[in-house]
């Protein structure tokens, strides 16, 4: 029986609109059972333990942790893990878009005629700069794939239009395979000193793009670069 979806909806970017379908990736089929007491069948009653204290302590003093290290905790409030869920919604965020270059030198499409060689440098930062045209007030982030367009040329797509360059990676086998020669490992004081050399204030940020922290010393920039409100001084970032 074909999967059905749960949802439907369209991504639209300016003119062009993207139907999409959304499926569910598991399914539940889970059985709950109670404990008893085998004596009568009435439901027992858990009681929570504190071995330091030698208590026994109300579900009130309770707080969620998740263990960092043996016996060190990171304790999180309740607002903090409402924060954490997934909210209950259809809109699908995206947060950034990736031009993926075609890496052919290795490819059979390539080696048997079957397609064209990769995107020229011309057109690699004609799609950035599009992109950064097009998907704006849709899409705020556009990010550089370095595994496949090298070093050189990221800082190029940059200057372009993209504003993320990307991440750093411990193992990288698709591009290289196929003949990408950037290395599978970038560190992230390579990620700023390349940024730094075309100009951009190098910024460390998370998977939403809120900013973390700027990754340069505070005295080579005003306290007006430092400004929250004026994000658009901090134009590259690493994540």
């Amino acid at each position: 029986m074909p999967a059905r979806s749960i949802a439907n909806g369209n991504i639209s970017f300016g003119l062009v609109s993207i139907p999409v379908r959304l499926f569910s990736a598991t399914s539940s089929k889970s059985v709950n059972f109670n404990l008893l007491h085998a004596k009568d069948n009435s439901r027992i009653q858990q009681k929570i333990y504190c071995p330091v204290d030698d208590a026994i302590v109300e579900r009130s003093e309770l707080v969620r942790g998740y263990e960092v290290e043996k016996g060190r905790y990171a304790v999180f409030t309740e607002e903090e893990l409402k924060n954490l869920e997934a909210r209950n919604d259809r809109a699908i965020e995206i947060t950034e878009f990736v031009p993926l270059g075609f890496v052919h030198q290795n490819t059979l499409l390539f080696q048997q005629g079957l397609a064209r060689s990769g995107p020229t440098l011309a057109e690699h930062l004609k799609i950035h700069a599009l992109a950064r045209i097009m998907l704006a007030g849709s899409i705020h982030n556009i990010q550089v794939s370095w595994v496949k367009l090298n070093r050189e040329l990221s800082q190029l797509c940059l200057h372009a239009g993209a504003n993320d360059y990307g991440g750093t990676l411990m193992e990288e086998n698709i591009s290289r395979e196929a003949g990408a020669t950037a290395g599978q490992y970038t560190s992230p004081e390579d990620f700023q000193s390349l940024i730094l050399e075309i100009g951009r204030i190098p910024a460390e940020r998370n998977t939403k793009y809120s900013r973390m922290k700027i990754k340069m010393p505070a005295e080579s920039y005003s306290s007006a670069e430092l400004d929250e409100s004026s994000d658009e001084t901090i134009t590259a970032e690493f994540a």
